[in-house]
């Protein structure tokens, strides 16, 4: 039976985040919140260094695995094998060393810069993996290798955590899902090919020029969440940080799985796009990049800050609770700001082959935020709100700088009937949410839930988001 992969792909990418956000839930109830800063303080740079280590790799892995020519494809998987080899070795060499020098002197910041390293090679790997599999077409493959890496860092991170209370070996033992899962792709039969053949020196510089300017970006927003945590822990009041450090972590990972699902059908559509087809449909299928994240993000976005009331109630813990809500409200806003640059406008840059511009936005964002922040701190004192705000505005201004770039480049067909019909979609759902109230939070998140998304599709279909209205209008004429 042939796998429907424009289903089941983003399908199983957002429950497999799904099962990556049960882990920000459950991980906080075990540890204090001194350890769970140390966690997510390490869980976020972690994935920074492996962007930075890695991302420039993926990248030439979607893009250039497949093509028309086979000895050139060849000659590309090649460096690429060759790039991933290096960069594992020495990360790994790195972080055995940090392990080495903090058990020696007993010093927890050496460990801790090992269980980074350690998580990062077993991300950027895994990363690896399963979008070469993706991208030669070996869905299943794929598929078994999110719901492998799904299961096993629920399993592994859940035990690790409730059996010691400790922030360190949590980050370790999620490092160690991420490999064991790419184990299970391995096994299936994906990989990069083995270095039975040198590599071509103009092959690997020209992958390595292409995938540097492209990672950049992604590279530098992910440095902006490490970076805020890092401010949260020097600036922050131990009793208010771990809050706000969830608030952000919660809202984070809820929104950005989300716009990680739909890029990888989409980019992937977006690039055979651009190889095989005219100017005029590629800039359709580029308006379509930066309006279906768009059509997914704003509501998710609202609909998340919008029944946070019941959320707590059941997942936040009374330690976390007072700076947790406090922050809520700014970290979701966060969260979509960033989530809409890296899925929505970002990506345009790689499939159209200007990937350096993909480092202005996350630039701006972290020279505004450290603006900001530094600014009013040394102005009024520091506090974990200002660090917040600050982070909004730095998301704002990169998001802005992106979209203009875009609008410049002028690849992308007209998508602004799509944006009104969003956010009059969005707002209606809004204005029918807010007055719901139920004696149960559960049923009043269930409700909200309900009524908000039934509201955001009428109004979507009635506005002829996408062409809805007629699609809908001949299957009920049926």
């Amino acid at each position: 039976m042939r796998l429907n992969a424009g289903i089941f792909i983003p399908l199983t990418v957002v429950l497999a985040n799904l099962v990556t956000f049960a882990i920000q839930l459950l991980v906080p109830r075990f540890l204090v919140p001194a350890e769970y800063a140390t966690f997510a303080t390490g869980w976020a740079t972690g994935q920074f260094m492996a962007s930075l280590c890695f991302e420039w790799i993926r990248f030439g892995v979607i893009r250039y695995s497949v093509s028309t020519d086979r000895d050139l494809t060849k000659r590309r998987l090649t460096a690429l094998r060759f790039f991933y080899s290096l960069m594992t070795a020495a990360l790994l060499v790195m972080a055995l060393a940090a392990v080495l020098i903090g058990t020696s002197l007993g010093t927890t910041g050496f460990l801790l810069g090992g269980a980074i390293l350690f998580y990062a090679v077993c991300q950027g790997s895994f990363d690896g993996g399963v979008a070469l599999v993706r991208a030669q077409g070996y869905d299943r493959t794929f598929l078994i290798g999110w719901i492998s890496r799904a299961v096993l860092s629920l399993a592994i991170v859940a035990i690790t955590v409730m059996a010691t209370g400790s922030g360190l070996l949590g980050l370790a033992a999620l490092g160690l899902s991420y490999f064991l899962a790419l184990l299970v792709v391995r096994l299936r039969g994906g990989g990069l090919p083995r270095l039975d053949s040198p590599v071509d020196r103009a092959t690997a510089l020209a992958l390595a020029r292409y995938g540097a300017f492209a990672a950049a970006g992604v590279a530098i927003a992910n440095f902006l969440p490490a970076l805020v945590r890092l401010f949260l822990l020097r600036w922050g009041a131990a009793d208010e940080a771990g809050g706000v450090l969830l608030a952000l972590d919660m809202s984070q990972k809820a929104i950005l799985a989300l716009g990680m699902a739909i890029n990888i059908v989409l980019v992937r559509r977006s690039i055979r796009s651009a190889e095989f087809h005219d100017a005029g449909e590629q800039a359709r299928q580029n308006a379509l990049q930066i309006s279906v994240p768009l059509a997914l993000l704003l509501p998710a976005t609202a609909g998340f800050y919008l029944v946070q009331a019941s959320f707590g109630h059941y997942f936040v813990p009374p330690a976390y609770a007072g700076s947790y809500y406090e922050a809520i409200g700014w970290a979701t806003l966060a969260a979509g700001l960033m989530a809409f640059r890296l899925y929505g406008l970002d990506p345009l840059f790689a499939v159209v082959e200007r990937s350096a511009l993909s480092i202005a936005g996350p630039a701006i964002s972290i020279l505004v935020a450290c603006g900001w922040i530094f600014g009013l701190g040394y102005w009024r004192g520091f506090d974990a709100m200002l660090i917040v705000h600050g982070t909004v505005a730095g998301l704002l201004a990169g998001l802005i700088v992106s979209a203009a770039l875009v609008w410049r480049l002028g690849k992308v067909a007209s998508l602004w009937r799509n944006i009104a019909a969003v956010g009059l979609a969005t707002g209606a759902m809004t204005l029918a949410v807010l007055p719901v109230q139920m004696p149960s939070p559960l049923a009043e998140m269930v409700v909200r839930m309900g009524v908000g998304g039934g509201i955001f599709l009428l109004v979507a279909v009635t506005a002829d988001l996408f062409g809805t209205r007629g699609w809908v209008l001949a299957r009920l004429r049926r």
